[in-house]
């Protein structure tokens, strides 16, 4: 399924003023929607949730062709101290179904965090074939950084190895995208791959 979500105060019109704080990601072979909330303040609020099998979308779709299938009213009694908004991401993060029809995997990570701890991390993923791959790198804030200085890229055979250096404390998105080589030469619009929380 593609899911879409809105968090939003239990007094206020629908809106989508708090989707920093949800984490949605697929499990169990994609077939399980989990989403994790964190309120930054203690009171009553929405969950609705929009979905549609991926099957019926199509490449370019808008959230409003999604359906609402539930609406949860969720109570926090007790909101955690200093919590930090996430990076927002409209599709659920960790790979999409296009990472698995192009039988791509990964190596030494497995869900959607990567988790680095004064320093850098690898991600190793592995194809089948030669691929073209680019990748984007955004702050909490969805600010584009530069990712020369962040991310760079090492292709070894058929392993393509991500380091992630972040520069500082904080919570990044990396998004990469590719396809196989085309045999023909020209400008190609890269499909999602992945998306992941650093």
């Amino acid at each position: 399924m593609r899911y879409k979500y809105k968090l939003y105060p239990s007094d206020e019109m629908e809106n989508s003023s708090l989707n920093h704080y949800v984490f949605c990601q697929l499990k169990e072979d994609r077939l399980v929607g989990s989403f994790a909330v964190q309120p930054p303040i203690e009171g009553r609020f929405f969950l609705k949730i929009f979905a549609k099998p991926e099957r019926d979308m199509n490449e370019g779709q808008d959230s409003t062709s999604l359906q609402n299938v539930c609406t949860l009213l969720m109570e926090c009694t007790r909101a955690r101290k200093y919590i930090e908004p996430l990076p927002i991401n409209e599709l659920p993060w960790g790979p999409t179904q296009t990472f698995y029809d192009y039988k791509l995997r990964l190596h030494n990570q497995t869900g959607p965090v990567i988790v680095t701890w004064g320093g850098r991390r690898r991600l190793v993923m592995e194809s089948n074939e030669t691929m073209l791959i680019s990748y984007t790198i955004y702050d909490a804030d969805g600010m584009e950084m530069d990712t020369r200085s962040i991310v760079s890229r090492d292709d070894s055979g058929n392993k393509i190895t991500f380091t992630i250096s972040p520069p500082r404390v904080g919570t990044f998105k990396l998004m990469i995208f590719g396809m196989p080589k085309p045999k023909q030469k020209g400008k190609w619009r890269l499909p999602l791959l992945a998306s992941f929380m650093v």
